[in-house]
């Protein structure tokens, strides 16, 4: 049965395992149920930071640590799932204005060609609507979507987190 602590309402079981995705979950509810106070919304938001913090700081060790091992003793297989190891490889064009211009030469000026060459949202807008003016009316889209956005102090870091067991995941992922 749900009962409240410091003002969230937490089920029993969630505080007696106390794991920081338990109580999450927990508050969670409070807030969609639309009854959270601000200070409930606030404190919710310096938890969600602290928790990416963690989560980051976790997942790189995990990486860097399930990489070292693989390398060291090879792929590992349990049923159908598969981990391994493999580069991760980036390219980055160099010379923006001697690539376009080459492309142009080789192509004798196919615009379609050249275009087939870019990457996605390959244009800067904010600079080809200057360079363009009124013609680049049509040419971009604006989205807009709503974000939350907090300033005035940063989450504190999560020093340890708790194990966090099956039951809480499975929870989490309803």
């Amino acid at each position: 049965m749900p009962r409240a602590v410091d003002g969230w309402v937490w089920n029993t079981a969630s505080v007696m395992q106390a794991t920081p995705l338990s109580v999450a979950v927990d508050a969670l509810d409070v807030l969609e149920s639309g009854l959270a106070t601000s200070d409930q919304i606030l404190e919710a938001s310096e938890f969600v930071d602290a928790l990416g913090a963690a989560y980051r700081q976790i997942k790189e060790r995990y990486e860097q640590a399930a990489v070292a091992y693989i390398k060291a003793n090879g792929e590992i297989r349990s049923g159908e799932r598969r981990l391994w190891v493999e580069p991760n490889t980036t390219v980055k064009c160099t010379d923006v204005k001697g690539t376009l211009q080459a492309l142009l030469e080789v192509t004798g000026g196919d615009l379609e060609a050249v275009v087939g060459c870019l990457a996605s949202d390959a244009w800067k807008q904010g600079q080809t609507r200057k360079v363009l003016g009124d013609r680049a009316e049509g040419l971009f889209e604006t989205k807009v979507t709503s974000k939350v956005k907090s300033e005035g102090g940063e989450a504190k870091e999560v020093e340890r987190l708790q194990d966090v067991n099956y039951a809480d995941v499975k929870r989490f992922r309803k």
